[in-house]
């Protein structure tokens, strides 16, 4: 898009792995969300690290309005880094979902320690990711791959950005892909999931990915 902006001429390197989106699979019954947040830092002037505060709180007036679907929050691990949201971030965000006392809303399990063996680590094993994907309906995330890889495993996922700024996934949101700006969209995107509207708009979405993938 940058080189499109700027007329100049460009193309995609012919020799590269292309992967394609599968068929995703479409639940009869919303039972279980992902919701995986990225982070800020004093290194990029295009987020504030309050902006993983408002997707808390949004997800938090999701699950209270809807109690029979379980929802994850999966805390990006280096927000435990000084740089990144601090060293309570994590400590701070399960604090919060817990005093809201609602049965369906957790932090995932799978998070590291701020402190491991005395130094900071920067990666962790995929595994945990993974684990919290197990049996979820949905991944929501403002412009993490993860939410790319879930629909690698067949997941259905859609943006989410709170903000009240730009869309961060508008490459993606662009092929079709649902992208929720409010709570009030995240909900109707919810009550619409198992429609035959939104499996038609979004099957579409994939074959717009999947079609971009073999432009060369």
């Amino acid at each position: 898009m940058i080189f499109d902006y700027h007329k100049l001429s460009s193309r995609v390197i012919p020799f590269r792995n292309k992967l394609y989106i599968p068929t995703p699979s479409f639940p009869s019954q919303l039972k279980k969300v992902l919701c995986v947040a990225s982070g800020a830092g004093d290194w990029t002037a295009l987020k504030n690290r309050s902006d993983e505060d408002k997707m808390i709180y949004a997800f938090g007036k999701i699950a209270s309005m809807f109690p029979d679907v379980q929802f994850i929050y999966r805390c990006h691990p280096v927000w435990i880094h000084p740089l990144h949201q601090g060293v309570n971030s994590i400590n701070r965000a399960a604090e919060y979902i817990s005093n809201l006392n609602l049965p369906n809303f957790k932090i995932s399990c799978n998070i590291p320690d701020a402190n491991v063996d005395g130094k900071f680590v920067l990666s962790f094993k995929r595994s945990s990711f993974e684990d919290d994907l197990k049996d979820v309906d949905l991944v929501f995330g403002e412009h993490s791959i993860s939410m790319i890889d879930a629909a690698f495993k067949n997941i259905l996922f859609a943006s989410c950005n709170v903000t009240g700024r730009r869309d961060f996934f508008a490459g993606v949101t662009k092929l079709g892909f649902p992208h929720c700006e409010s709570i009030e969209e995240i909900s109707q995107l919810l009550l619409n999931i198992t429609t035959p509207d939104f499996r038609a708009s979004y099957i579409k979405a994939v074959e717009n990915y999947n079609s971009m993938t073999d432009k060369e």
